[in-house]
């Protein structure tokens, strides 16, 4: 089953900080400035696609 693009469906909404993170080494800086952009009245959403492998 294909996995919806969430980021990008945020994307195409307007106005909001998206970002699809595949590496967990992406994870912290995204998420530091995801905080940041709702601190400011943005929405944000972040797709995290990690896996334990």
């Amino acid at each position: 089953m294909p996995s919806s693009d969430l980021a990008k469906v945020a994307e195409a909404a307007g106005g909001t900080f998206a970002r699809t993170i595949d590496e967990p080494n992406e994870l912290k800086e995204v998420l530091q400035k995801a905080v940041q952009v709702v601190r400011e009245g943005r929405s944000a959403v972040l797709d995290v696609r990690i896996t334990g492998e």
